[in-house]
C-alpha cells in the first residue's frame, strides 16, 4: 500500500499533464470523478462485507468515542502514532514548499523539479519494500530503528548542506535518505499501533490519519509563512521532525515493550 501511495504523486502529474494538453484543465476533474466511480463500482461488487456480526446501537455516540479511547489511553499507541506524525510531517514539508524552493531558490525548471519529485517518490517506494522485506525477517522494531535513524541523519544533513554550500544535489542526496527513511517508519509503526486492537482497527487507523493530517497542516501552514527567499525552512523542518522521532523512539522503550513491540 506504501509502495502504491509513493508511485500515485510520480504517475498522475504526468497523466494530468496529458490531459492538460489535449483537452483542458477542466479534463483532470472529469478523469477523477470517472475513475471514483469506476472504483466505487468495483468496491460495491466485489468487496465483501468485513464485519461478521452486526451489532445495534453500534454507531451510537458513546460507543463511538469509547471506540477511538481504549486505543488512545494506551502509551503505546500514542508513541506510534506520534512517530507516524513526525515522520508523515517532513514528507508533507517538502510537498509544501519543495516547488518553491527547488525552481524559487536553486532555479530548476518545472521538468528538473518533476524529476527531482519523481526521485522522492522513488526513495520513499524503495522504503518501504526494503521495510517489508526487514518487518518479515527481524520485525517491526528493527524496521521502525532504522527508518527513525534516516530521518534524523537525513534531516541534519539537509540543515547542514544549506549552511554550508549552495549545490542543489547536496540538499537532494539527504532529502532521498529522508524520504526512504519515510518508507520504513509509516506502514511499521502503523502496523504496530494497530496490532493490539483488532476489534477497533477501523478506529486506530483514523486516530492515525488525524495526528498525521493535523500535525502535516500545521507543518505546512508554519513553513508557508516562514518563505522568505531562502531554502531553510524545508531543511529546518525535516532536521527537527527526524531528530524528534528518533528522540522519542530511543525515550519509549518501555512504552513500546508493554503495547507487544516485536
Amino acid at each position: 500500500m506504501a509502495a502504491i501511495m509513493g508511485l500515485t504523486p510520480m504517475v498522475a502529474p504526468m497523466i494530468g499533464a496529458a490531459l492538460l494538453g489535449v483537452a483542458g484543465w477542466r479534463s483532470n476533474f472529469a478523469f477523477v470523478a470517472l475513475v471514483a466511480v469506476v472504483f466505487g463500482l468495483y468496491l460495491a461488487a466485489r468487496l465483501p462485507e468485513s464485519l461478521r456480526e452486526k451489532r445495534a446501537g453500534a454507531l451510537t455516540p458513546s460507543l463511538l468515542f469509547d471506540g477511538y479511547g481504549e486505543p488512545l489511553r494506551a502509551p503505546g499507541f500514542r508513541v506510534y502514532m506520534a512517530l507516524n506524525a513526525f515522520a508523515f510531517a517532513g514528507l508533507f514539508a517538502f510537498i509544501s514548499v519543495g516547488s518553491f524552493i527547488l525552481q524559487g531558490v536553486y532555479g530548476f525548471s518545472e521538468k528538473a523539479f518533476a524529476l527531482a519529485f519523481g526521485a522522492g517518490c522513488l526513495s520513499f517506494v524503495s522504503g518501504s519494500f526494503l521495510s517489508s522485506r526487514l518487518m518479515r525477517r527481524y520485525g517491526l522494531t528493527r524496521s521502525i530503528a532504522i527508518g527513525v535513524a534516516m530521518l534524523a541523519a537525513g534531516g541534519v544533513a539537509m540543515l547542514a548542506a544549506v549552511l554550508t554550500t549552495t549545490a542543489a544535489l547536496a540538499l537532494m542526496a539527504p532529502m532521498l535518505i529522508y524520504w526512504a527513511g519515510v518508507g520504513f517508519v509509516l506502514p511499521a509503526s502503523t502496523a504496530s499501533a494497530m496490532a493490539p486492537f483488532p476489534r477497533r482497527a477501523g478506529a486506530a487507523s483514523s486516530l492515525i490519519g488525524l495526528a498525521q493530517t493535523l500535525f502535516a497542516a500545521a507543518v505546512g501552514a508554519a513553513l508557508g509563512h516562514a518563505l522568505s527567499g531562502s531554502a531553510l525552512p524545508l531543511p529546518i523542518c525535516n532536521a527537527l521532525t527526524g531528530t524528534a522521532a528518533l528522540a522519542l523512539f530511543a525515550l519509549s522503550g518501555k512504552a513500546r515493550v508493554a503495547h507487544g513491540a516485536r
